[in-house]
């Protein structure tokens, strides 16, 4: 039997304790003491105990902060964080970097130059080097503020457009001798020098980005995959301290933009789970515009474009509009109830039916909408724009899939409809960048979506024909068909883990469903049930 007084038993309990009473604050206390107790423990199964608690309280702060408690969510966030923050952070670079400059390497190429009676002009290049480099390092944060303006290039001024001048000049001197890496290794580490003791993160990048301006010299290819890895992680590390100066600041709009930015580096799960509930919480913030502030910005805007009208059209005709005017005032301050005329309340009946059937469901949540057949006659808006690529990025996912023949019918279709609609159009080019982002950011969930058009496109199976017969009747456990059709619904959705599909109910199928029922009933329990095989089937 289990030992339910083990640390990883009482924290299962006490987030099963904190579905049910989420405003209760002994059970966040309790919590933390039970993570602290764990954490301190050394076992063979402490990676895949802490790897389900990690998953467990990234359940438990999303369904806290759907439940409108977000400092209850951003207390667990905080937990997640002090006891698993490697799944978070960048790690350092593979090689163990010094804080400051090996000039002892500087004085030995000296030495070897002169010793070797290298020709005249490559002594007198290193010579500028040296003294230019050690003039950069002893003002250095200085030095970093220009590589930061952008001045350490061919045309640049001040000290960084002359040190990179200098450094250029050797580099191509030295390309053909065995001395070649020594001015790039050089650079390399007074970047990591300002990364590590000036947190001057951006211009560490900058400094090494820069580098590919040289044309006529090279590293040798392995100290060039080195600095492309600092390269990278000095990125990252600029993009994580600007996300966290947004948080701090309260800053939304920036850190939606550095979030967005930083998304297409991310190559760990659980960075990129962690960013895009930082976004998503950031966006609901954005888009929490007073209502108030609303209905006065619309009244201000109709009454100015009333008075524009009237001052511009005939004394004759103000007057016999002047209804008309009232009439938009009333909608603008109260709505169109009892005000709008039959003829204007059937055509706004109208557009809105035609803008809910070209609205597009999606996993990304972000709104998504048909564009019009062609021809368009106009830009399209950024909502038209997504539905174009994403739904490209779910055609192409489709076509590499083996299909049955009626599946391949509605695929011809669905490629048809979207020729019609979406194979040439007119864009803001800043509004078709965003979606592009948006579409490396979501792609899983867009090949998800694939994913669910390929099960709607499914012949009936036999649980089709048991919903056909009735809505009100629940599938049995006890029936293997039932099981696996029940069982696949969970996978589908992301909460059963288990490659193979069993035909009997066992425990991770419990596991699964109780997953669900959390995050879409807000019910702790594993119960089946009508009411959860509704939602799970969308009946």
């Amino acid at each position: 039997m289990p030992d339910n007084n083990r640390p990883y038993d009482q924290i299962r309990k006490t987030i099963l304790a904190i579905y049910s009473a989420p405003t209760e604050r002994p059970h966040f206390i309790n919590l933390a003491r039970f993570i602290e107790e764990w954490d301190e423990k050394e076992f063979s199964e402490k990676e895949s105990e802490g790897l389900r608690i990690f998953e467990d309280l990234q359940s438990l702060s999303a369904f806290l902060e759907s439940k409108g408690l977000s400092a209850q969510s951003d207390e667990v966030f905080r937990l997640i964080l002090h006891t698993f923050p490697e799944k978070y952070f960048p790690s350092l670079p593979w090689l163990k970097e010094s804080e400051d400059i090996d000039f002892k390497l500087m004085d030995d190429a000296g030495f070897v130059i002169q010793s070797r009676n290298y020709p005249d002009y490559v002594q007198e290049a290193f010579r500028l080097f040296n003294e230019q480099f050690r003039k950069v390092n002893r003002k250095l944060p200085a030095f970093a503020k220009e590589v930061e303006l952008n001045l350490f290039k061919e045309r640049g001024s001040g000290d960084a457009g002359e040190l990179f001048r200098r450094f250029a000049d050797l580099a191509e001197k030295l390309q053909e001798t065995t001395m070649k890496d020594v001015p790039w290794t050089l650079i390399k580490q007074l970047a990591m020098k300002m990364n590590n003791t000036l947190n001057a993160f951006n211009a560490s990048y900058l400094l090494l980005k820069s580098l590919d301006e040289v044309k006529k010299a090279r590293p040798s290819p392995g100290l060039r995959d080195n600095m492309l890895r600092n390269e990278k992680f000095f990125l990252r590390n600029y993009y994580w301290k600007s996300i966290d100066e947004s948080q701090a600041k309260n800053d939304h709009t920036n850190l939606v933009f550095f979030i967005d930015k930083y998304l297409p580096m991310v190559d760990t799960g659980y960075e990129r789970s962690n960013l895009l509930m930082m976004r998503d919480k950031a966006l609901k913030e954005i888009n929490e515009i007073p209502t108030g502030f609303v209905n006065y910005t619309l009244i201000g805007f109709a009454l100015l474009v009333i008075v524009s009208i009237l001052l511009s059209e005939p004394e004759q005709k103000k007057t016999l509009n002047l209804d008309r005017a009232r009439r938009q005032i009333l909608v603008s301050k109260r709505g169109a109830d009892n005000i709008l005329t039959p003829e204007d309340e059937s055509a706004n009946h109208e557009e809105q039916l035609l803008q809910s059937a070209l609205e597009v469901k999606s996993r990304t949540g972000l709104r998504e909408r048909k564009p019009p057949v062609r021809p368009h006659n106009r830009k399209l808006n950024i909502y038209e724009i997504r539905h174009v690529i994403f739904q490209k990025m779910r055609i192409d996912y489709l076509k590499e899939q083996k299909l049955d023949p009626l599946q391949e019918e509605k695929l011809a279709e669905l490629i048809d409809d979207y020729n019609k609609r979406c194979e040439f159009y007119d864009y803001e080019p800043e509004v078709r960048e965003k979606v592009h982002w948006d579409a490396k950011i979501y792609a899983p969930r867009i090949v998800q979506d694939a994913q669910d058009m390929i099960e709607s496109w499914k012949k009936k199976d036999v649980v089709q024909e048991f919903f056909d017969q009735s809505t009100d009747q629940l599938l049995s456990l006890s029936n293997p068909a039932h099981v696996q059709a029940i069982i696949k619904r969970l996978k589908l959705y992301g909460y059963y883990k288990e490659k193979e599909i069993p035909s009997v109910w066992n425990e991770s199928a419990k596991r699964a469903l109780l997953d669900f029922k959390v995050s879409n009933l807000a019910i702790v329990d594993s119960t089946w049930d009508l009411k959860t095989q509704k939602v799970l089937f969308g009946q």
